[in-house]
């Protein structure tokens, strides 16, 4: 599957799902960070916002014409960037991916949930955070 959709959509802002909290980009993981992990952190949030906007599983960015707002599904960010972050398998990502779209969007088709996972692998894992020897514990 190929992630598509408009190119470059601002980042979103905070989700207002009481579900989710929103995602700062520098997670309270107990991993120890510098600035530039801190920056490279919000990189990888505003991109995975982008490519689930892209994703668009409950199609509202479907017609160019429509001024729909990015980050309709900012509140997946913070769970996957947990999930990616920790290691977890494709299989894994997409098994939490359809019971968001279920039970958060209320959809009952969750086609693509596997394919989105195999791709938030491949990209996570080629943009994998620098190791840096001059950390500091995250704030």
């Amino acid at each position: 599957m190929s992630i598509r959709g408009p190119a470059d959509r601002p980042a979103p802002d905070p989700p207002v799902c009481a579900e989710h909290p929103p995602d700062t980009g520098a997670r309270q993981t107990g991993r120890m960070v510098d600035a530039a992990t801190a920056e490279e952190d919000q990189e990888r949030t505003r991109e995975l916002s982008i490519l689930l906007d892209r994703w668009d599983p409950i199609g509202v960015y479907t017609d160019p014409g429509d001024d729909c707002p990015a980050g309709e599904y900012a509140c997946m960010v913070g769970p996957l960037m947990s999930m990616l972050e920790r290691g977890s398998p494709a299989p894994d990502i997409a098994a939490w991916v359809r019971r968001e779209l279920t039970e958060h969007f209320g959809l009952t088709v969750t086609l693509g949930a596997a394919e989105l996972a195999v791709d938030l692998r491949t990209w996570w894992d080629a943009r994998r955070p620098r190791q840096d020897s001059n950390l500091r514990p995250a704030d």
